[in-house]
């Protein structure tokens, strides 16, 4: 067994059996590991963070940074010139396309879009052209990792659902599958009105395009959407 397995209480109990000069010796050790695995560590979860594309957003923020979903780029470690050479940890923050449904571009240098399945997120395809350029783009470089330290939340679709008001079916999580001009923003889901389709946007395409499938069956229908319903009284729980 490791000693970093044992609980806090038992690391408690061996430091209160060292002597004075143990405890010193220990204390220095631990000075220098904090120093060292300060920056690496968060480093390295950032690394993965971005490798895997997890959404982000800041706790509590209502405006500005971090209200937006967010994914991160080039985390890196920069030295800040102020005199003493500190180290800290930078990196760009990128806002992907975000519960849209409109033919307006976000202007990127690389196209991304968040989804939503339910109780997933992914995100679309990236299109590497160029939209707009660069001077436009919707990256924030060099923001320091200590703005965000201990603020930083993985998005889930619930937590976007309650955070934000969904701009196709305005949260109330169903819509019309034949008005409105569905047909021309969805038309591989557009058919028939009178029943209640999940929002593609906020629920998810793939469950509104299950949903139609099952339209003119009662019974299956409100199956589904009990299954939607628990889901969407577990976003209000969690909020």
């Amino acid at each position: 067994m490791s000693l970093l397995s044992l609980s806090p209480e038992l690391h408690l109990s061996v430091f209160c059996h060292l002597s004075l000069p143990e405890k010193i010796r220990l204390r220095l050790v631990c000075h220098l590991f904090n120093s060292l695995l300060c920056l690496d560590v968060p480093l390295a979860q950032l690394q993965v963070a971005e490798k895997k594309k997890i959404i982000f957003l800041v706790e509590g923020a209502k405006k500005g940074l971090g209200h937006e979903p967010f994914i991160v780029r080039n985390p890196r470690i920069s030295v800040v010139d102020s005199g003493d050479n500190v180290q800290h940890i930078l990196m760009d923050i990128y806002y992907p396309k975000f519960m849209r449904n409109d033919d307006e571009n976000t202007p990127t240098d690389k196209e991304w879009e968040i989804h939503i399945h339910m109780n997933e997120l992914s995100f679309g395809r990236e299109s590497k052209k160029n939209i707009l350029p660069s001077d436009s783009t919707r990256l924030v470089k060099s923001i320091s990792y200590d703005l965000l330290r201990g603020k930083l939340l993985k998005a889930s679709a619930g937590l976007l659902r309650t955070r934000f008001r969904c701009p196709e079916c305005r949260n109330s999580r169903s819509v019309c599958p034949g008005c409105g001009g569905f047909s021309s923003r969805f038309p591989d889901l557009f058919c028939g009105c009178g029943w209640p389709m999940p929002c593609p946007v906020c629920i998810g395409y793939g469950v509104a395009y299950s949903a139609k499938g099952i339209q003119d069956d009662d019974t299956e229908l409100n199956e589904f959407w009990k299954e939607i319903d628990e889901m969407l009284a577990e976003d209000k729980r969690a909020a």
